[in-house]
C-alpha cells in the first residue's frame, strides 16, 4: 500500500500539471512579496477605518441590513454610493457575517492588490508572448505603484477587484482576436468587463484604448479579426453607459452635481492631475506609516450594537 501510495506521490511531481503549477507559482512570487510590503508590516492593527472614513459606512450599512436575506443583502447597493457601482458592496455583507469584520476585509484587500498585479501580466504575456521578463516586470509594477490614495482604506477593495476583472477581460479580449481565438474567449472577456463597468467606472476610460491596443495586437491589415473582440466590448460597455446616462439625465441626482460647473480652472485641473500622477509612483508610502482613528473588530461590533440599539 505505502509503495502505491509513494507510485501516485511520484507521478503528481512529474506531471506536466504539476511543473506548470510550479512555473506559476515561483513566476508570481516577487508579486506576492510586494503586495504583502504594500500591505503592510502589521495590516490587522490597522483594521478598519473609522473617523470619517467610508470604512465604517460601508460596514455599518451592511450591518443594518443583515436581517434581510443573504442573496439580497448581497445585490443592494451602498446608497451614497455611484449609479454604475453596483457590485462594489457585497464584501462588506460577506464580511459581517464572520466574527472580524476588519480582517476579512484587509486579507479580501490584499487578495484584490495581488489579482491586479496578475492581471496586469497576465495582459503583458499575450501583448508579448515570446517574453518571460516583460510580464514579471508589468505585474511587478502594478502592485508597487501605489499611493495613500489606495492603500489608506479597505473600501477600495472592491474597487481593486474591479480593476483587476478589467485587465483578466481585456487579455481574453485580445485572445479571442488572434487567428486561434475562440468565440467563448469573447463571451468571458465580455462578462468580465461587464463585472467590472459595474464594480468602478475607473476602467471607462480605458475601452477605447483597449479597442486601439486590439486593433494593434491583431495587425492593422487584419480588420476581420476586429469585429469580433469590438462588439464583445461594445456589448460589455452600453449597459453600464445606459445606466450612466439615464443617470446624468435626472435633475439634481448626483451624476448630474458632478457634471455641473464648478469655476475650476484648465490650469487648476492640469496641476491637480499631475500630482495624482506623481502621487502614483510612491511606492510603500502607507506600509510603515502609524496606524490612526483606527478600530478593531471588538470595537466595530460594540458600535454596531450601539447603532442598531439607537435605530
Amino acid at each position: 500500500m505505502q509503495l502505491i501510495y509513494m507510485k501516485i506521490i511520484c507521478n503528481i511531481f512529474r506531471s506536466n500539471s504539476f511543473h506548470n503549477m510550479f512555473k506559476v507559482l515561483v513566476s508570481i512570487m516577487p508579486m506576492i512579496i510586494l503586495s504583502l510590503l504594500v500591505w503592510g508590516i502589521d495590516p490587522f492593527t490597522r483594521d478598519v477605518w473609522f473617523n470619517g472614513s467610508d470604512d465604517f459606512n460601508f460596514i455599518s450599512q451592511a450591518w443594518i441590513n443583515k436581517s434581510k436575506p443573504l442573496i439580497e443583502q448581497i445585490m443592494l447597493r451602498y446608497p451614497a454610493d455611484g449609479v454604475t457601482r453596483s457590485l462594489v458592496f457585497w464584501p462588506f455583507v460577506l464580511s459581517i457575517q464572520f466574527l472580524s469584520p476588519g480582517k476579512f476585509l484587509q486579507i479580501f484587500y490584499v487578495i484584490a492588490w495581488l489579482l491586479n498585479g496578475i492581471a496586469i501580466a497576465r495582459l503583458a504575456r499575450v501583448i508579448w508572448s515570446q517574453s518571460a521578463i516583460f510580464p514579471l516586470m508589468a505585474g511587478c509594477l502594478m502592485v508597487t505603484a501605489t499611493s495613500d490614495c489606495m492603500t489608506d482604506v479597505i473600501v477600495y477593495g472592491p474597487h481593486l477587484f474591479g480593476i483587476a476583472l478589467f485587465f483578466f477581460g481585456s487579455s481574453l479580449i485580445l485572445r479571442c482576436a488572434e487567428p486561434k481565438g475562440t468565440i467563448w474567449q469573447a463571451i468571458i472577456g465580455a462578462i468580465l468587463l461587464s463585472l467590472s463597468f459595474f464594480t468602478v467606472e475607473y476602467t471607462y476610460p480605458s475601452v477605447p484604448f483597449l479597442i486601439v491596443l486590439t486593433w494593434l495586437h491583431t495587425h492593422p491589415q487584419r480588420l476581420t479579426q476586429l469585429l469580433r473582440p469590438c462588439v464583445a466590448v461594445i456589448i460589455a460597455f452600453l449597459p453600464a453607459v445606459g445606466v450612466l446616462v439615464s443617470s446624468i439625465l435626472i435633475p439634481g441626482s448626483h451624476a448630474a452635481s458632478v457634471l455641473a460647473p464648478s469655476g475650476i480652472t484648465i490650469i487648476d485641473w492640469l496641476l491637480l492631475c499631475l500630482s495624482h500622477v506623481l502621487h502614483n509612483f510612491l511606492p510603500f508610502n502607507w506600509a510603515n506609516r502609524a496606524v490612526q482613528q483606527s478600530m478593531g473588530s471588538d470595537s466595530i461590533e460594540k458600535s454596531m450594537g450601539k447603532t442598531g440599539s439607537s435605530l
